[in-house]
């Protein structure tokens, strides 16, 4: 859903126009926002040397905490209202709006929807179920299990396991400054191609995220890609990888991108036989510099095909794909 669909996907929710988010030591090196679906913040007199803080949810709960120091005052404010609400959860509303409203406040698409055993979310990669029956939230990432957790009321550690893994599944994504430049810049360049930009979220190495853009050609299935981690990019077409480890330099990346796009470069997949070919079965990739037309092409092609060392290619079937299509051929050595 677009941020807008999401927005009004939580007002339904929760009866509420946005999540109301609570700013601690603002303009200070602790400043921490917090979002509890219901409840509102504030913080407390300093007693007997301790910082406190307190908060009230609308349903009449209310918490106290106190702590040393700000980041573990608002770390405790906030596993305080988390694990309050929780011990009165019944049927997933409270999960629910709570990744909702973190995603909408970092600006992030979802998608949600009731489903008859409970709810269903999707953010990027990364999908949560829960089931109201069996008080279980289940967390996928790329389709496979991540984690799950109980909704256990009289038992703190598995609330606080439960509360995590919600956390979790709505925590920010972790990229670099020059990840998202240049994500920013090939946006921009490739505009007119309609790209289209998938974000690959690994829960197990702290929510690094890889940036997935694709600049689809040709047929439906044909997609020119750059992948984007934080420290290097790669750039391929299709199953096959032009260059990898590029580094996240816009020229760079772009160069590899665009020899490909304005036809300099081709890819050409070899298939040991007519039956493999025509049966859509995995060949051998490999990118070639194009001559100056498709007839050169083709000739430089059928080439491997003579000589001594051309008797053993030869029954083979070259598949050439390009951006445009003007090289496009099938040749048979």
């Amino acid at each position: 859903m677009k941020l807008e669909e999401c927005m009004e996907c939580y007002s339904a929710l929760c009866g509420e126009s946005e999540p109301q988010w609570t700013t601690f030591y603002e303009d200070t090196q602790d400043e921490r926002s917090v979002f509890v679906p219901g409840w509102s913040f504030e913080l407390l007199p300093e007693e007997g040397g301790l910082l406190r803080a307190g908060g009230s949810c609308a349903n009449g709960l209310s918490v106290l905490v106190q702590e040393e120091e700000p980041l573990a005052l608002i770390d405790a404010l906030e596993t305080a209202a988390l694990l309050k609400s929780l011990e009165k959860e019944e049927n997933g509303d409270f999960l629910l709006a709570l990744m909702m409203g973190r995603l909408i406040g970092m600006g992030v698409e979802f998608d949600a929807k009731r489903t008859e055993a409970g709810f269903w979310l999707r953010r990027d990669n990364l999908e949560a179920e829960w089931k109201t029956e069996e008080r279980l939230l289940t967390v996928l990432q790329d389709g496979a299990q991540y984690s799950r957790a109980a909704l256990e009321k009289n038992d703190a550690t598995a609330l606080q396991r439960l509360a995590g893994l919600a956390l979790k599944v709505s925590q920010p994504a972790m990229t670099s400054v020059a990840q998202d430049d240049l994500l920013s810049a090939l946006t921009e360049r490739y505009a007119p191609l309609s790209p289209v930009t998938e974000s690959h979220i690994d829960l197990y190495d702290q929510n690094l995220c890889i940036y997935r853009f694709f600049v689809p050609f040709g047929s439906d299935s044909d997609r020119l890609w750059i992948a984007i981690n934080n420290e290097s990019a790669s750039v391929g077409v299709n199953a096959a990888v032009l260059c990898d480890d590029i580094g996240l330099g816009t020229n760079a990346v772009c160069a590899y991108a665009d020899a490909f796009i304005e036809e300099k470069t081709v890819l050409i997949t070899t298939y040991k036989n007519q039956e493999i070919f025509e049966a859509g079965e995995q060949g051998e990739n490999e990118f070639l510099s194009a001559p100056e037309s498709a007839k050169g092409l083709e000739e430089k092609l059928a080439a491997r095909g003579k000589g001594f060392s051309g008797r053993f290619r030869r029954g083979r079937v070259l598949d050439v794909l390009s951006f445009k299509g003007s090289f496009n051929m099938t040749v048979k050595i």
